[in-house]
């Protein structure tokens, strides 16, 4: 995983270096096939913060990916 952060982290520090568009343009919307046992679980955790399940989710992605 640290490897992965470190490639995309470099990636971007490139293209932002250089001016550089990324090469896909990303709407920012992504669609994840979850188990219905996982989507309890992050429906439950969700209402504990206090948050959306979406900003939830996020905030747990950007935690992972850094």
């Amino acid at each position: 995983m640290v490897l992965i952060r470190g490639k995309v982290n470099g990636y971007l520090k490139w293209c932002k270096e250089l001016k550089h568009k990324l090469e896909k343009p990303y709407s920012g919307r992504l669609n994840v096939r979850i188990s219905p046992e996982l989507h309890i679980k992050l429906d439950i955790s969700d209402k504990a913060y206090g948050e959306s399940l979406n900003s939830f989710v996020q905030k747990v992605l950007e935690r992972s990916v850094g």
